[in-house]
């Protein structure tokens, strides 16, 4: 295929489009109950689009960065919703173990429940007649599901995109690589890094950071200015902590009491996580609906152009039908002002 110049000045906009901040981007830290500094950042809705139809708490994956959410975060911002994002405690530029900046956290997954929790209480500012949603990605999806369950009338909407419910591991039987993790965490391996191994059920450095197609290209400088943060590959304690929360996401019960309403997303093309307990979960949701991208991979955002089309007008139609929802009773949001100031672009290492 020829070369043509007609495509440069889009190509510059995408370009210039990747590496800047979505319009109106304020961050800060919050401390969390361990004294750790999270990190947020708060972007309102695009002012041609007033009044604000409503809030969305955007959190990411494993390893992943709020830094590499501006397309959706800029997404919602047309559609005229405030976005609050927040990094994962020890991941992104939240605070990390100063020693061991790029090793990941074996901390029990309800330990970001909580201070999802707090963010969404002490920080997050939306008024009581606003609708609050939930948009989150792969490990995000584990805890963003836990939180549905244990904190109900909060969040009116939520899309979780392959939410790690459970891990495909589908040339090995579950338990066998359950208990795998768990003798490596017990001799000793607990904060050792996975072998490379497709042979361990997927290369998992991949987990929530997919590179993909040229209209991914330009959000990868972005992903490129960030890896010297990036965590190394899951530790077996990693893996023993994820196993514990999916015991119970993976439960073919687990979400038929949950009242939001709620877009799951599979990927045709996901090897990491396991698409039937996707499925599952939106047949089971009382208000759940399944959207699956035969072509898409397990990093949503590396999609086709097609796809993410098709993934913002499954959201648009989200957002404008209430299906079969009863209202919910909010709880009572309190707003307080971040604990740290500062526009700190670099990750807390202690």
């Amino acid at each position: 295929m020829a070369f043509s110049k007609d495509g440069l000045p889009q190509i510059r906009e995408d370009f210039k489009k990747a590496r800047q901040q979505p319009e109106g981007w304020t961050s800060n830290y919050f401390i969390n109950a361990d004294q750790e500094k999270i990190f947020y950042a708060k972007i309102p809705a695009l002012p041609s689009t007033s009044p604000v139809k409503g809030s969305v708490v955007m959190t990411t994956g494993y390893g992943d960065s709020i830094y590499n959410e501006y397309d959706s975060i800029r997404e919602w911002q047309e559609r005229g919703y405030d976005v609050y994002a927040m990094d994962w405690a020890s991941q992104g530029f939240s605070q990390r173990n100063p020693d061991h900046p790029n090793r990941p956290s074996s901390r029990p997954l309800s330990y970001h429940v909580r201070d999802l929790d707090q963010f969404v209480h002490h920080v997050v500012e939306p008024q009581a007649n606003r609708p609050l949603i939930l948009s989150t990605h792969s490990m995000g999806g584990a805890i963003g599901a836990m939180y549905l369950k244990e904190h109900p009338g909060i969040f009116d909407k939520a899309v979780l995109a392959a939410p790690m419910l459970d891990l495909d591991t589908s040339i090995l039987p579950r338990e066998w690589f359950k208990n795998i993790a768990h003798v490596a965490k017990n001799i000793g391996l607990k904060n050792m890094s996975l072998p490379n191994w497709r042979d361990t059920i997927y290369d998992i450095k991949n987990f929530s950071m997919g590179r993909g197609k040229l209209s991914d290209t330009f959000s990868a400088t972005v992903n490129d200015d960030y890896k010297p943060y990036e965590l190394k590959l899951p530790s077996w304690g990693w893996v023993t902590s994820a196993y514990a929360a999916m015991d119970k996401t993976a439960k073919p019960d687990f979400f038929h009491n949950i009242k939001a309403n709620i877009l799951f997303v599979s990927a045709g093309h996901d090897e990491l996580v396991d698409n039937k307990i996707i499925e599952n979960a939106a047949r089971t949701a009382p208000n759940g609906q399944l959207l699956h991208l035969p072509e898409a991979q397990h990093s949503i955002r590396s999609a086709s152009q097609k796809d993410k089309e098709t993934l913002w007008r499954n959201i648009d139609n989200l957002l404008e039908n209430s299906n079969k929802m009863q209202p919910i009773t909010r709880h009572e949001i309190k707003n307080h002002k971040s604990l740290i100031s500062g526009q700190d672009l670099q990750p807390a290492f202690g």
